[in-house]
């Protein structure tokens, strides 16, 4: 089915999609929200992320809220959002739409189509939407309602497990899973909702003055989790990882060396960051089906590499670019054709 492109305001957007079956009445579209400035084109270990990033997301509509602008600061992304989401939210088109803001240079979309019970001439874009929205509607209804959903990660901090004291760890309710602890890098629900998160954390950042100005100095993390734990009648946390993937794995032993990272368990060591282990982690763990990268039996929508997590994202992207058609249309525009055609011998042979 052919698309018509449709006039936005900022950034770059795909075109809009067919409208989407209402989820329990409720949401006409899912829009993706992200930004990248100056990065479009940033490559690591060979994989244009900006480029993957967008060649996998399955939505036709996303705002690039930053891609006109010179970065100047962590600051400058909270701010696009802040402005974005104040003028969106304003207009009466926004009332029945979910945004879904994520990072755009660390962070893949699946292929969900496998796990949707929508209708056979459905397109791709339609399928996801739904899924999303129903995963949100499943999170979000409560009791109580909450109209944000945020990421979750299995340390208790930010990267390598920052600034996370016990008090902090303490003020995070009981969780279903070891994912207990939110992660900023992610998050969905109204343009309104949202408006008014983006807008608290950023008087906080503007106030915040002695500990709290210096936990929030490298990351804005911090402040959403203020937030979090000031108003967890408004936030819902997705413990069981279904609409945000994140690749940071744990185990429940001491570290090697005297790192000791606050985790859901004790003694708690990452091991996605682990040279010897994340291969043998990764093949375990996870497995790569076409456009789709499952753990165990969990599909979640997107997979963010974080922090420690960087190393099974890389993995992931490996075999998605030999996997998937999209990932590795871009992949091979970017990777020169004899590193290429080693990495398909390599994928054909399989894990050792």
């Amino acid at each position: 089915m052919l698309h018509t492109a449709t006039p936005v305001e900022r950034g770059y957007v795909f075109p809009s999609p067919t409208p989407v079956q209402r989820v329990n009445g409720k949401w006409r579209s899912v829009e993706i929200v992200t930004c990248v400035t100056g990065g479009k084109d940033v490559v690591v270990a060979d994989f244009p992320m900006y480029r993957l990033f967008r060649a996998t997301t399955p939505l036709q509509t996303l705002h690039n809220v930053c891609e006109d602008i010179k970065w100047k600061g962590i600051d400058d992304r909270l701010l696009k959002y802040e402005e974005f989401f104040r003028e969106t939210s304003q207009k009466s088109r926004s009332k029945d739409v979910l945004y879904l803001v994520v990072d755009g240079l660390d962070l893949f979309f699946n292929d969900v189509s496998e796990v949707s019970a929508s209708p056979a001439k459905e397109n791709l874009a339609d399928i996801t939407s739904r899924v999303i929205a129903e995963r949100y509607e499943a999170l979000a209804s409560g009791p109580p309602r909450r109209d944000i959903v945020m990421s979750t990660e299995r340390l208790c901090g930010w990267g390598g497990a920052k600034f996370c004291s016990p008090e902090d760890e303490a003020r995070y309710p009981e969780a279903p899973t070891d994912s207990k602890y939110l992660n900023a890098g992610g998050y969905i629900g109204p343009a309104e909702a949202l408006s008014e998160m983006i807008s608290a954390v950023l008087q906080m950042k503007r106030t915040a003055t002695g500990e709290h100005k210096e936990k929030g100095r490298m990351s804005d993390q911090y402040f959403f989790k203020l937030y979090f734990w000031d108003h967890q009648d408004r936030i819902a946390l997705d413990y069981h990882q279904s609409i945000f993937g994140n690749f940071l794995e744990i185990s429940n032993r001491p570290c090697e060396s005297d790192f000791a990272p606050m985790c859901a368990v004790k003694p708690c060591c990452t091991e996605s960051d682990n040279f010897r282990r994340f291969h043998q982690i990764f093949f375990s763990r996870y497995k790569v089906k076409g456009c789709a990268v499952w753990r165990k039996n969990n599909l979640p929508i997107s997979w963010h590499g974080n922090g420690a997590g960087k190393w099974l994202y890389l993995l992931a992207l490996d075999q998605l670019s030999v996997r998937c058609g999209p990932a590795a249309n871009v992949t091979r525009e970017q990777m020169p054709q004899d590193i290429m055609a080693e990495s398909l011998v390599a994928s054909s042979v399989g894990p050792e």
